[in-house]
């Protein structure tokens, strides 16, 4: 007597987690979460060129663009700087950020990086300053969509790395 098909076995797949390889992934997880130094090179990188195209553009890559000169310091500035644009009269500040000078910040942990200008006029430009008539212009941007998801890449990478090594 032939069986019926709903009689038949029903067709499965058994998946079994070996914990022991589990934990040592873990373990790996964590020591890479405890130490992001190796992580830090990318974000630098990366926040350097965030920050050229912030300034190059005069804010607009990342969506701020900057308030124009005033009518008479663009004069001014057209006579003893041309060609000059904002933000980028003698290079100091654009120089503190796109390269390791004197005034660029880099500090470096385990679970903490610092990057960023110690340019004194700096604050100044990035929250303005009323008493001056300095308007806004952000020194250093938010980070936009772009740079976000290359330094969750790098900070994830980093991790698969050290997963797959273990707590070694």
């Amino acid at each position: 007597q032939a069986e019926h098909p709903a009689h038949r076995a029903t067709p499965m797949m058994r998946v079994q987690v070996d914990q022991s390889g589990l934990a040592v992934r873990l373990s790996g997880l964590d020591a890479g979460l405890r130490d992001l130094r190796p992580v830090w090179n990318d974000v630098s990188m990366i926040l350097t060129e965030m920050v050229k195209r912030h300034l190059q553009s005069q804010g607009s890559y990342s969506g701020e663009t900057w308030v124009p000169l005033s009518p008479r310091y663009a004069a001014w500035k057209r006579a003893h700087y041309p060609g000059k644009p904002l933000m980028r009269l003698r290079d100091r500040l654009y120089k503190s950020l796109t390269t390791k000078s004197a005034d660029h910040v880099d500090r470096r942990g385990p679970s903490f990086f610092e990057w960023g200008t110690k340019v004194p006029y700096a604050r100044a430009h990035h929250w303005g300053n009323p008493a001056s008539n300095l308007p806004v212009r952000k020194v250093i941007p938010r980070l936009t969509r772009n740079e976000g998801e290359q330094i969750s890449d790098a900070v994830l990478a980093h991790l698969l790395r050290r997963a797959r090594r273990g707590g070694r």
